[in-house]
């Protein structure tokens, strides 16, 4: 299992951008979540039944207007979008004529709880799937999420089942203030989770007043994020320690 820092973005003249080797396609396929994370910044508009013929030309104005490498499936929580599987094969077929390299699903994973679920994501076209997980103690975990969240069992049943169909699973989680903001909790949750993942991936929880977010919710990411120097020196050490 290997471990990724993502390093907030860079200033630019022009103004702050996300920096990435590859390029990606984000794809929303609901506003709507099964969670209620206190700095979720997903408040767009849910696509109604009718709508999903604007969807699908939208996707493929995009893929014809860019050289696409990889996909992201984004929410809100996409998996309980009533045409969560009709968009699935849209994309799919759309990836087909195209040279993309991914299509990669984020996702709380309550859905995946779900036998019947699980088994059509190991024999669809997405071969990555991101597990967003933000404390070892599942109880602090299903607090944050407002939800029964998975458990590390059925996290390892996850990612057992997609390693079998050739797939693979990365745990993404966020480091904020009182949550796995030091060394030594990056630590628990690494060792927490080994044997139930590919990567785990470590993000600094960004203050969202760039987003068009509620109100409370930029009032509880400025109030939790860490500086950039701080993650820095947080980031550096773990890494002193995994030499």
């Amino acid at each position: 299992m290997k471990t990724e820092m993502f390093q907030k973005p860079i200033w630019t003249k022009k103004g702050k951008y996300l920096v990435t080797s590859e390029l990606f396609l984000d794809v929303i396929f609901t506003s709507n979540c099964n969670c209620n994370c206190s700095f979720c910044i997903s408040k767009t508009k849910e696509y109604a039944r009718e709508e999903f013929q604007s969807w699908r030309e939208g996707l493929e104005k995009a893929f014809s207007s860019f050289f696409i490498r990889n996909v992201i499936i984004l929410g809100g929580e996409a998996t309980i979008d009533p045409l969560f599987w009709e968009k699935l094969e849209c994309l799919e077929n759309v990836v087909d004529r195209s040279k993309t390299d991914h299509i990669i699903l984020t996702t709380n994973g309550i859905a995946l709880r779900k036998e019947s679920f699980l088994d059509r994501i190991c024999s669809s076209a997405i071969d990555s799937v991101n597990l967003s997980y933000m404390h070892y103690d599942k109880s602090v975990n299903d607090t944050i999420f407002s939800n029964k969240t998975l458990s590390r069992d059925e996290i390892k049943h996850v990612f057992q089942s997609l390693r079998k169909a050739g797939k693979t699973l990365r745990l993404n989680t966020n480091i904020y203030k009182g949550n796995l903001d030091t060394v030594d909790e990056m630590e628990r949750f690494v060792r927490y989770f080994i044997g139930c993942c590919d990567t785990i991936k470590f993000s600094p929880l960004m203050a969202t007043d760039m987003f068009d977010t509620v109100d409370s919710v930029t009032r509880y990411t400025k109030s939790v994020s860490i500086p950039d120097d701080d993650i820095r020196i947080i980031y550096d050490a773990f890494a002193q320690r995994h030499k």
